[in-house]
């Protein structure tokens, strides 16, 4: 696969987790508020009805209950994030080492192929030279 299409593929891969975890932590927010609603509710119904505080103590439970699950899953899909991003940041390192030694010979054979010209044409120059002594005589 070409590498501009890996790149944009990975970028694209890496805004929808960070989308889910946005709204992940949307839904944590939401259902914090939901607590704060129902904490403040059990103690205005815990003074005139203990039915009511009864309901309003299984709301906060199952409230508590799904923010725990979604904490949890908010977790993991954290550390699935990071553990794909230094899987990703570990392959470019590589493909980087990969290319710099490439450079490295490539401008290494080009800088021997200059110095042998330069030498050739000097040997060429010595040659005609020496060439030019042998007639004069």
């Amino acid at each position: 696969m070409p590498k501009n299409k890996t790149k944009d593929s990975n970028k694209k891969n890496i805004l929808e987790l960070e989308n889910k975890l946005k709204k992940k932590d949307e839904e944590i927010a939401r259902l914090q508020n939901l607590l704060k609603k129902a904490d403040s509710e059990i103690g205005i119904k815990a003074g005139y009805a203990s039915e009511g505080a009864s309901y309003t103590f299984i709301q906060l439970e199952a409230a508590n209950k799904e923010l725990f699950k979604l904490n949890q899953e908010l977790e993991k899909t954290r550390a699935e994030l990071e553990q794909r991003v230094a899987e990703r940041t570990q392959e470019l390192q590589s493909r980087v080492d990969e290319l710099e030694k490439f450079y490295q010979l490539t401008v290494g054979r080009e800088v021997k192929m200059t110095e042998i010209k330069e030498e050739n044409e000097e040997l060429k120059q010595k040659i005609k030279e020496l060439e030019e002594k042998i007639t004069e005589k």
